[in-house]
């Protein structure tokens, strides 16, 4: 498939099209986009995947198979670890969607080849904090939509999907954001859900492909420790090796985003036609000077 030499993020897309888009942009914008990503987020995202894989690694340590009589030994055991995990996993996600947002509302505006890198990080750096202030309210509700019975939280969950689009692209507070996703999601939940578990599904079985050789050790390790043995040189290519899937797995997260933020574009165009506007404007200007 020829790639057009600039994607026109503002327009409206159907289901197939903003897949079919995403990968497209991806394609296009590769050298810039994954230099962007592999500077701004990769740090942080490496860091996430040794925290994790150094959380598993004590966890397969801690299981002691034959004293069951303490089920919750190992996550006290872990407590600390998977606290740091935790806290790894929320900063890197953060910086992983202000990237990909800041890059698609400079893409959005100057179009292909008209900003720089360093153009993304200055927005970045005045996006993080505002996102991560969103991200953590946004998820406590959400949180409590699940303790209400599941039902609500998926609901809660779909409705603020573009949220941190709103947010980015109309820099807007926490509460104006969560109110336009409401307005953009209305009337177009299911197509919202559709999308979103299509690209989480696409992305997770391409990062599945890097986290299976990880997989397979961790069985190793398994058997070790039901055996009561244990094995420094098998821990340590299973901490390398679930560091490094877990580093490509969480870049090729950021795919639904890049797929969000068009769908942002798409819902706007379809509710407000603010291309269009433009384009009747544009065509009375001559006229009225």
């Amino acid at each position: 498939m020829e790639i057009p030499q600039q994607l026109n993020l503002r327009k409206y897309r159907d289901f197939g099209q903003l897949i079919t888009d995403t990968f497209l942009f991806i394609k296009q914008e590769n050298k810039l986009l994954l230099r962007v990503i592999l500077t701004y987020v990769g740090p942080f995202v490496l860091i996430t995947a040794f925290s994790g894989a150094w959380m598993q690694t004590g966890m397969f340590k801690s299981m002691d198979f034959k004293n069951t009589s303490d089920p919750f030994m190992v996550f006290r055991n872990l407590g600390f670890k998977y606290a740091i995990y935790m806290i790894a996993t929320l900063v890197s996600s953060t910086m992983m969607m202000c990237t990909l947002y800041s890059y698609m509302y400079l893409y959005s505006k100057k179009g292909k080849d008209g900003f720089l890198q360093e153009d993304v990080w200055e927005m970045v750096k005045v996006k993080f904090f505002p996102v991560l202030g969103l991200l953590l309210l946004v998820g406590i509700i959400v949180f409590f939509g699940f303790i209400l019975c599941i039902i609500p939280g998926v609901y809660l969950a779909v409705t603020f999907a573009l949220v941190i689009a709103s947010s980015v692209f109309e820099d807007l507070s926490a509460g104006e954001s969560m109110q336009r996703s409401m307005f953009l999601i209305k009337e177009d939940w299911w197509f919202a859900l559709g999308i979103s578990f299509v690209m989480s599904l696409i992305s997770g079985f391409l990062g599945m492909i890097f986290l299976a050789p990880s997989s397979i050790m961790s069985m190793f390790l398994m058997i070790n420790n039901i055996r009561g043995e244990s094995s420094q040189t098998i821990s340590m290519i299973y901490l390398i090796l679930t560091a490094i899937g877990t580093f490509c797995a969480s870049i090729l997260y950021g795919i639904p985003h890049i797929t969000m933020s068009m769908f942002y574009f798409s819902q706007v165009e379809k509710k407000e036609s603010p291309n269009l506007i433009n384009k009747i404007e544009q065509i009375n200007k001559p006229e009225a000077e």
